[in-house]
């Protein structure tokens, strides 16, 4: 990471940047990590071509260099039903049929045919008027159904990309399982020293994984040695004893 940083990949400010998710597109940087969704390498690659610039766009997933990739844990992007609601059997039953009617899958998905889109010869979306509804301009992406939704020419893409992942998540020894994220930490025993690692880790971490510290090694002991003063230890400990638990209730071992 020093060494990328110290080749300008990014601003020496990185740790100061405001997150401005357009920063790679616009060629403030020339790499992003640890966060970059397939999506979002589809439409990299779109809005490249479409600056004619001559640039171009490259993925490579985690799972792809560590041979372990899996889907999103059930709870993760879930559509839900707040505790309040009133009829919430009613409320299931709007969402289900917006979900599995084609027609009304269609419109909160895309808009009106014939006015916010149409198809193409591919039988792919086009859209008319994007800058009043653009594709799921609901912001609707919790209502996809696969089995309806309307194509993308870029599509080709991203279905490419998930190929690519699904085999290599079927030979991991869960295949398409996320045990990790199935996984709920209760530290209110050590919420205390958890808060305290945390701080050091902006403080004392975040620098060294932007490249932006002068010795590396100097920077990682001390690191270390704040984090154990902060609490690491009991953290660690607390988790580990958690985790084991939990691995022994589903099997995981």
């Amino acid at each position: 990471m020093k060494k990328w940083a110290d080749a300008g990949f990014w601003s020496r400010s990185a740790l100061s940047d405001t997150n401005n998710s357009d920063s790679y597109k616009n060629g403030l940087c020339v790499m992003e990590y640890a966060g970059m969704n397939p999506s979002k390498q589809v439409t990299a690659v779109q809005d490249f071509e479409k600056a004619g610039d001559g640039w171009t766009s490259d993925y490579i997933a985690y799972g792809e260099v560590t041979g372990v990739a899996y889907p999103s844990h059930a709870t993760q992007n879930a559509t839900s039903i707040v505790r309040g609601c009133k009829n919430p059997e009613r409320a299931l039953m709007v969402l289900n049929l917006l979900m599995t009617d084609p027609e009304l899958n269609k419109l909160v998905e895309c808009g009106v045919e014939g006015t916010d889109y149409e198809l193409d010869s591919d039988g792919c979306y086009k859209g008319l008027n994007e800058d009043n509804f653009a594709y799921e301009g609901f912001n609707t992406w919790n209502l996809r159904n696969n089995d309806l939704r309307i194509q993308k020419p870029n599509d080709v893409i991203y279905n490419e990309m998930a190929t690519k992942y699904e085999a290599i998540s079927q030979k991991t020894k869960f295949p398409g399982v996320d045990i990790y994220s199935g996984f709920t930490e209760d530290y209110e025993s050590y919420k205390t020293e958890r808060s305290a690692v945390s701080d050091v880790m902006r403080q004392y971490l975040a620098p060294i994984q932007a490249g932006l510290v002068d010795d590396v090694e100097a920077s990682i002991s001390e690191f270390l040695k704040k984090a154990e003063d902060a609490g690491l230890s009991t953290c660690r400990e607390n988790f580990k004893t958690q985790w084991a638990a939990y691995c022994e209730e589903y099997g995981y071992k």
